[in-house]
């Protein structure tokens, strides 16, 4: 079965919501922003799914437990960054994507997409159980970018890449077979383990780590030097463990600090605290570099968040 889709310039917040819970997966928990605005492009090849998205002034979309249940999808989605930066969120790992950037979320899990401002990515939802079948658990390789962790990663995203430059043009037999590879490269690619790749032990000493890096985050003296001490482990072995994961310890960090000022900025008990505050308490040193790594990952700055916070509260008060 082959079906075409295209939705353009789509501006109703209610009507992106319906269509991303039917194309992308299904979602309850969405925001958008002023100056909504978008395209839309859907190829159902098979049982892959192709989506091309462009977008301007979405917030965010979350798959909760309860959507899962109600609702559930047997995909692995492969999210190919194309333009603006977006994070995604998956088995307590947070990676932002930026141009070029491949990342995969199992729609069966939790997961988070935060959108910059303006964003474009190409999505390539595969049937599960072709990919788990001969690679196992989906955890080993969600939100990591694949194309730093796998040696394949690349070769793929550039295939996807060029792909989306035909993908409204081509015929229905020829997006067909394209499909069909884009679905061997993904297994191809994922069933070469990165190098230095994860054994049980090292995983092991991954969770300790991120673990520790969660509850210390705040203190702004913490750095990967000072968590491989606290582990008794090398700052070479930290690095090596968090690369093999596809990320640094200094990034994990970074998301962890920004998480802890995401939650302060929507706490109304710190609306006394100034933005400088927030930044100083949830873990950084230089208000200037939280200001631009937070609007890098949100796609606004940290005081418009709060602002879109306290609207949303007073909102659902009034309800």
């Amino acid at each position: 079965m082959c079906v075409t889709r295209t939705f353009s310039h789509v501006d109703n917040p209610t009507t992106w919501h319906q269509l991303l819970s039917q194309y992308i997966f299904k979602t309850e928990y969405f925001k958008v922003r002023r100056g909504l605005s978008g395209d839309l492009y859907v190829r159902q090849l098979g049982d892959i799914r192709i989506t091309h998205l462009r977008v301007r002034g979405m917030d965010r979309m979350e798959r909760q437990h309860a959507e899962i249940k109600s609702s559930p999808s047997d995909s692995l989605i492969a999210i190919l960054q194309m333009e603006g930066t977006c994070t995604l969120v998956q088995d307590n790992r947070s990676v932002v994507a930026h141009p070029d950037d491949l990342v995969c979320i199992d729609s069966r899990r939790p997961a988070a997409w935060h959108f910059g401002e303006k964003v474009e990515a190409l999505l390539v939802h595969l049937p599960y159980s072709a990919v788990t079948e001969g690679l196992g658990r989906t955890e080993n390789f969600t939100a990591v970018k694949l194309n730093d962790a796998y040696v394949l990663g690349s070769l793929l995203a550039t295939y996807l890449r060029d792909l989306t430059t035909q993908l409204e043009s081509i015929s229905e037999e020829a997006a067909y077979s394209l499909a069909q590879i884009a679905l061997c490269l993904v297994i191809t690619a994922l069933s070469e383990r990165p190098e230095n790749a994860l054994s049980t032990a090292r995983r092991a000493v991954l969770d300790r780590a991120q673990a520790y890096m969660q509850t210390h985050s705040r203190t702004p003296s913490l750095t990967p030097p000072a968590v491989a001490a606290a582990l008794k482990i090398s700052e070479r072995y930290l690095q090596a463990l968090f690369k093999a994961a596809g990320d640094t310890p200094r990034n994990y960090l970074l998301q962890c600090r920004l998480k802890n000022a995401e939650a302060d900025l929507m706490n109304p008990c710190l609306n006394w605290m100034s933005i400088t505050d927030i930044a100083l308490r949830a873990g950084f040193t230089q208000p200037t570099h939280f200001s631009q790594r937070f609007k890098e990952a949100y796609g606004v700055s940290a005081r418009e968040f709060r602002k879109r916070a306290r609207q949303a509260m007073r909102g659902g008060e009034g309800g």
